[in-house]
């Protein structure tokens, strides 16, 4: 006997007492014969309600898993079954294709090969007919022994061209009798195969006629098992009306709660945001302090040979010396000059200087004298931010494109710089890369295309069209035959400089693609994906296949850059997580990653030893990094807003850094 008998038989023995403590006190006059029964009966019934109700459910789950294991089996069958019958008809049909194809081929060919026969047979019989007409005339005017070899050649002319006739019409008849072999083969397969349907129908037939019985026979079992769903259903209905009550003051709570976490949310947030500010300004802070004392150092000796000077001329009356501020002159910018020359500081205001005064006080505007005299030269002419910046193979000339819609060569040795013209309506320029030899400069923009211009003349040589959406990122390969171009419709395109073609179309991120580069060898290729990819794909052009690199799973960011060392054999990426990674190559395994940056990482590239590796990010810094121990080795602050680009020059003795405060182009020293 199961548990949910034995629950009903419990409920009945409680009624049943219930009903003798009635009797019992009718006769005795004494309610506690029925009072005690009553109450049994009544906890019972509570106590067994829920129990009656996992018992029910669990059987009724039993039950349906029992169903579906009955008909899993008729389930796959019905699958099977159609399946041999679509791949039956497909087969079928295609035979029937092809043997149609073959007879009409063949019926094709007779009937060709008839035409000619009747215009060959119409020919002979005119021929014919005129020889014979000239053997008339002829045997008017010959002896009977000429036209008799005449004819004795005609008749062997006949038996030959009768011959010939005969061997072309045996291929056709052989061609026919083997259609007719296939054509039975076939009618048998396919009678063979209506069999097998017509016994699958059968099958189907009985298992649709089981079906129909297991579900009536279901539908009689569920039947008791719904009724009871629907008492234990307004049972939990009751109950729900009570618990409810009860949320009500639970919910007032979590909201309080709610509103406890959002506040603490938002005050770390703002904390976490002070912090960094903080940290910006300590960077700030020391590069000024740094330049400052390279400043010192280098005024030091001129100031103690003119305080010497004066200390001689005037030995008898020694006045005091005063603590007097130097103050910088602030550079004046004009607006037709493109460059501006590294500051000079004026000479000392007065030869007795005290050198602590200077040291322990500076004042702002000396501090950003000491900051720009860092720079070689400072490149303007943009009027918008400039987004890439890249030097030619020999080192003399540096181009620029800016969101200005603007693409410029700087002469660095002449110290001029032009701006190249296109033929189509100009467009946000994204990403501008030389050809090996410097002659061609190759430009991605907004308006979805890839440009070739010629460094020379200025002129615009080429467009390439094929992108859906903007272009990000260009590349040139070493070898220069080859273009490479990343966009926001998240494919690659490879062009070829030979043909002015598209070469291939890569897809595989799942995201726009911010960034490509080539291998010194010309063979890999390697992307970076935006914020909901998130990894650097590894194409191995040559072999079709490719590696995935994949970054920090938790930043809102992706792969802004990445770059080949010069030996191929490590790969450098900067992404929004605010970090450098090393990648190694073939294996993909992560060598090193290099913290520092507190924002954005926008751009990498190595030195040409590959000793070192430049970065710039939207802290507004540009830091440099020792690449076999992966430490700091400077940080220069020179733009009032984010880093986007920068580039070393063939030497490695100056790095171009770029962003969008200043829309200028700074170079800094690196020897």
């Amino acid at each position: 006997m199961t548990k949910l008998h034995w629950l009903e038989v419990s409920e009945y023995a409680s009624i049943s007492l219930s009903a003798l403590g009635l009797v019992a006190t009718t006769l005795t006059q004494q309610m506690i014969y029925v009072a005690t029964p009553l109450t049994i009966s009544v906890c019972l019934n509570i106590a067994n309600r829920e129990r009656l109700k996992f018992l029910k459910e669990q059987n009724q789950q039993e039950l349906m898993v029992k169903q579906d294991l009955l008909l899993n089996p008729l389930r796959q069958r019905l699958a099977n079954f159609d399946n041999f019958t679509q791949q039956l008809s497909t087969t079928t049909g295609e035979q029937l294709e092809t043997l149609q194809n073959q007879q009409r081929q063949s019926l094709e060919t007779f009937t060709q090969r008839l035409e000619q026969y009747e215009t060959t047979v119409r020919d002979l019989r005119t021929t014919f007919q005129q020889q014979v007409e000239e053997l008339q005339r002829y045997q008017q005017t010959q002896n009977i022994d000429a036209f008799q070899q005449h004819l004795t050649q005609l008749d062997a002319f006949i038996r030959q061209f009768s011959e010939n006739t005969q061997n072309q019409m045996n291929p056709l008849n052989q061609r026919l009798s083997q259609v007719d072999v296939l054509t039975q083969q076939l009618n048998q397969t396919i009678q063979q195969k209506l069999q097998e349907i017509g016994r699958w129908e059968q099958r189907l037939a009985q298992i649709e006629t089981g079906m129909q019985q297991l579900s009536a026979n279901t539908l009689k079992q569920i039947e008791p098992l719904t009724q009871s769903l629907a008492q234990l259903n307004a049972f939990k209905q009751h109950l729900n009306q009570n618990s409810q009550q009860q949320m009500q003051g639970l919910q007032s709570w979590e909201q309080r709660f709610t509103q406890l976490d959002t506040f603490t949310q938002q005050l770390s947030h703002s904390t976490q945001k002070q912090i960094e500010e903080c940290l910006n300004t300590l960077t700030k802070l020391q590069t000024e302090v740094q330049a400052l004392t390279e400043l010192v150092t280098k005024t030091k000796p001129q100031f103690q040979n003119e305080t010497e000077s004066g200390q001689s001329k005037n030995s008898e009356t020694q006045s005091p010396q005063a603590n007097v501020k130097l103050l910088a002159p602030i550079p004046t910018k004009s607006q037709n000059t493109q460059f501006s020359a590294p500051v000079s500081l004026p000479p000392p205001l007065n030869p007795q200087i005290n050198q602590t005064a200077i040291a322990s006080t500076p004042d702002i505007s000396a501090s950003k004298a000491a900051q720009e005299i860092i720079f070689q030269s400072v490149l303007q002419g943009h009027t918008d931010r400039v987004m890439s910046v890249v030097f030619s193979s020999d080192g003399q000339v540096l181009a620029s494109g800016s969101h200005d819609k603007t693409i410029k060569i700087w002469d660095l040795a002449k110290k001029e710089a032009r701006t190249l013209q296109g033929r189509e309506e100009p467009s946000r320029v994204n990403a501008v890369a030389f050809s090996p030899d410097g002659k061609i400069l190759v430009s991605g923009s907004d308006d979805q295309t890839v440009k070739l211009w010629n460094v020379v003349t200025g002129e615009q040589i080429f467009t390439f069209t094929g992108h859906k959406d903007k272009v990000y990122a260009v590349a040139f390969s070493p070898d220069g035959k080859t273009i490479a171009s990343g966009s926001k419709d998240r494919t690659i395109k490879l062009w070829s400089t030979d043909t002015y073609k598209e070469i291939h179309s890569i897809q595989g991120h799942s995201d726009e693609i911010l960034c490509v580069g080539f291998s010194p060898d010309s063979k890999i290729l390697a992307s970076g994906g935006a914020g909901n990819d998130k990894t650097i794909k590894v194409w191995y052009l040559t072999e079709d296949k490719f590696l995935t690199l994949k970054g920090n799973p938790d930043s809102f960011g992706g792969m802004n850059s990445v770059a080949f060392s010069p030996n191929g054999k490590q790969i450098a990426s900067g992404s929004s997580d605010k970090t450098i990674r090393i990648w190694q190559l073939p294996n993909g395994q992560q060598l090193q990653t290099l913290a520092g940056h507190t924002d954005d990482v926008c751009s990498v590239t190595f030195s040409p030893d590959g000793k070192i590796l430049a970065s710039g990010s939207r802290d507004k810094t540009v830091k440099l990094w020792q690449v076999d121990t992966g430490q700091e080795i400077r940080t220069f602050t020179a733009n009032d807003d984010a880093v986007y680009c920068v580039a070393f020059s063939p030497d490695g003795k100056t790095l171009a850094a770029s962003g969008s405060g200043d829309k200028t182009i700074k170079l800094f020293p690196c020897n």
